[in-house]
């Protein structure tokens, strides 16, 4: 017969000594006792400096800041891990910066575990969008201006926009005059 015992609510570290009183049926006796220690368990939590990024061409970077917790200072934390949801191998560090290599979704997971052994993790999801890819498109056939010429540019459809003219449009149309003032 297993009995459990849950301490919970106690100032850390914490003692108990349980006993046993172990009888047949024929009345004989016998005592055990096991001196228990009972640790608190870490809580885990980290931020991040933004957790949906995009790819950027690979100069992403997320911080992960460790804020984990613990009831008791005496019992504080021996190890750090991380694994950032990818093929890259796990970091073993309070705090940890991470890039990807690819866009996608990733569950990171850190890790606390104390001297003791008592362990907790916490779980975020960070997202890696893709950069976008678009090209200009010349309407006129070619990028030489010429008098009054004019030439049309167009980007690909479905983004936001800003030329280095400070316009906003899909598409804008320039002529020479437009390309010499500074």
């Amino acid at each position: 017969y297993t009995q459990q015992h849950r301490y919970s609510s106690v100032a850390f570290p914490v003692a108990r000594t349980m006993s046993l009183i172990a009888i047949t049926g024929n009345g004989c006796r016998d005592t055990s006792q096991s001196l228990i220690a009972v640790k608190p368990n870490p809580v885990a939590n980290f931020i991040v400096n933004d957790n949906t990024q995009c790819f950027s061409n690979g100069s992403h970077q997320f911080v992960f800041t460790d804020k984990s917790t613990i009831a008791d200072s005496l019992n504080n934390a021996l190890g750090y891990v991380w694994n950032f949801g990818d093929s890259s191998p796990i970091e073993i560090s309070e705090d940890a910066v991470h890039a990807y290599t690819l866009a996608d979704s990733y569950l990171v997971v850190h890790t606390i575990v104390t001297r003791y052994g008592c362990r907790d993790s916490a779980f975020k999801q960070m997202v890696v969008y893709p950069d976008p890819e678009t090209e200009i498109t010349n309407t006129h056939g070619t990028d030489t201006l010429c008098g009054a010429t004019t030439i049309t540019l167009s980007a690909d459809s479905g983004y936001t926009y800003l030329w280095s003219n400070t316009r906003t449009t899909r598409s804008i149309t320039i002529r020479d005059s437009a390309l010499l003032s500074p």
